[in-house]
């Protein structure tokens, strides 16, 4: 029997760890990180 475990995206993490800490905001400001994070890249 395999048990599935839910994969989560960096996004999902940061606001994890952010409501955990009760922050309301993230300021990411390194391209890389950026990427990351958005899952966007040029």
């Amino acid at each position: 029997m395999s048990k599935s475990v839910a994969a989560t995206t960096p996004l999902a993490d940061i606001r994890r760890w952010m409501a955990n800490r009760h922050l309301d905001a993230a300021y990411i400001t390194h391209p890389v990180s950026i990427a990351y994070v958005t899952g966007f890249h040029a």
